[in-house]
């Protein structure tokens, strides 16, 4: 279970964000990542791993090969997919906010994205928007395109179809940006 979380954060993840989607207690959380250690399906990415147990260090892991990652995510049901995505969602928007910063804008937006379908409230919806706008400005800026016109379109989606008569502003800009 511990390796199907990890793998729908990617291919990169670390402790701190498995130990507040897994209910179980820390320490079992820590002692399923030994076990994929010692088997060898991931691999430390700095050396705080020794010290998995202790609440300071925030260990950073990758899976040993793709293969190993998709293996771990067909342990998961598609709903569980979903909720998932939505939970890794949350928790890397909460910790951006914290930081104040965008660096993991794009990962925010892709599990954020995913779970678009389990998503009711309009304020949430509207925040995906401007998550989506954000990301697309920046992969616009680096040069990628057609990703940036995606997100342009998620964008887009996510103010409806009233989007004219609620913020007539925003939906000129998106459109003009996803024509440009």
């Amino acid at each position: 279970r511990v390796l199907g979380m990890a793998s729908l954060v990617g291919n990169r993840f670390d402790f701190n964000i498995l130990a507040e989607l897994e209910p179980l207690a820390q320490h079992q959380t820590a002692a399923a990542l030994w076990i994929a250690l010692k088997e060898g399906f991931i691999q430390p990415l700095d050396p705080s791993y020794k010290y998995i147990n202790d609440s300071k260090v925030n260990p950073v892991f990758h899976f040993f090969h793709d293969s190993v990652q998709q293996a771990a995510q067909l342990s998961l049901t598609e709903d569980e997919k979903l909720e998932l995505h939505l939970r890794i969602g949350r928790i890397l928007r909460e910790q951006e906010k914290t930081i104040g910063g965008e660096s993991r804008i794009f990962e925010i937006v892709a599990h954020l994205n995913a779970a678009r379908s389990l998503l009711e409230e309009e304020s949430e919806i509207r925040e995906l928007g401007a998550l989506n706008y954000w990301a697309a400005k920046k992969a616009k800026r680096s040069s990628a395109f057609t990703l940036a016109l995606e997100y342009f379109r998620k964008a887009l989606s996510c103010l409806g179809k009233n989007a004219w008569k609620k913020n007539p502003a925003l939906a000129h800009e998106l459109h003009v940006q996803s024509a440009a």
